[in-house]
């Protein structure tokens, strides 16, 4: 086994856990938030609210806004959740303003490598998310070429971690009839580690590609959009460290994008 990278993850133990539930895992985005305690707090936060848990008892239910800006999630993306404990019961997706939110400084191949960076960071490998930074800058400032090299060793890198791999295996797969059903790209196929892994694949060749002079699209279901309400489906029943995994896997700007166009065309 290859733990290289890894201190300081905390990945828990997986005995007996489905991956719809991560207690002992620290993904991010929990910071300031207090389950614990449900009384207002000075700040303003609305009470929770009652609800009927799966095993029919009555259990708090806290209304959380995620996003639009928030660090390794996708920018304009907004996520109105009703939780109970730590799991989404409910979700309601929006585009802020309408329209997806575009890095003007993140661009091409570099936006996938972005992407890699935020999904290992939530992953807690913070030792191979900063790498892949460092990556998505080179390529930002001495074009993508200067990077290929730095970024085929970091998917051999990522290809050898059985701790990443055991982690990310399980969570939120999709089927190939489930992701067409929810107008997601072929390359959404698969569970979190299979679409890391095709990330890092399509970066790679991209970057190949545009130093070779050869600039194209994606091609993958690429007319494809993504639909606000596809989307908040996909994270019910997860929690919350899951649920961000989970959107950071499917690299959804270009879909965003894609969506945000068609709700303007169609006024």
């Amino acid at each position: 086994m290859d733990h290289e990278g890894h201190e300081g993850m905390d990945h828990g133990s997986h005995e007996g856990m489905e991956h719809g539930s991560h207690e002992g895992m620290d993904h991010g985005g929990h910071e300031g938030m207090d389950h614990g305690d449900m009384e207002m707090s000075p700040g303003g936060i609305p009470l929770a609210e009652g609800g009927e848990d799966r095993d029919g008892l009555e259990m708090d239910v806290l209304q959380v806004r995620l996003g639009p800006v928030l660090r390794d999630w996708p920018a304009g993306l907004v996520l109105h959740c009703s939780l109970q404990g730590d799991v989404i019961v409910e979700a309601q997706a929006e585009l802020v303003d309408g329209r997806a939110r575009q890095d003007d400084d993140v661009v091409g191949p570099a936006r996938g490598i972005d992407n890699i960076a935020s999904l290992l960071a939530l992953a807690g490998w913070d030792d191979a998310a900063a790498e892949a930074r460092r990556i998505r800058d080179t390529a930002l400032e001495s074009g993508e070429g200067a990077a290929g090299s730095e970024l085929e060793r970091l998917r051999r890198r990522v290809r050898r971690s059985w701790t990443l791999r055991w982690s990310l295996r399980g969570v939120r797969r999709l089927s190939d009839k489930e992701a067409h059903a929810r107008r997601l790209p072929a390359d959404a196929v698969g569970d979190t580690y299979d679409r890391l892994m095709g990330m890092l694949d399509r970066a790679v060749a991209g970057v190949a590609a545009t130093a070779a002079g050869d600039i194209g699209t994606r091609t993958n279901d690429a007319g494809r959009t993504l639909s606000t309400d596809h989307l908040a489906h996909l994270v019910m029943g997860l929690d919350l460290a899951t649920a961000r995994l989970v959107l950071a896997s499917l690299d959804i700007h270009e879909l965003l994008a894609g969506q945000a166009e068609h709700e303007v065309s169609h006024g």
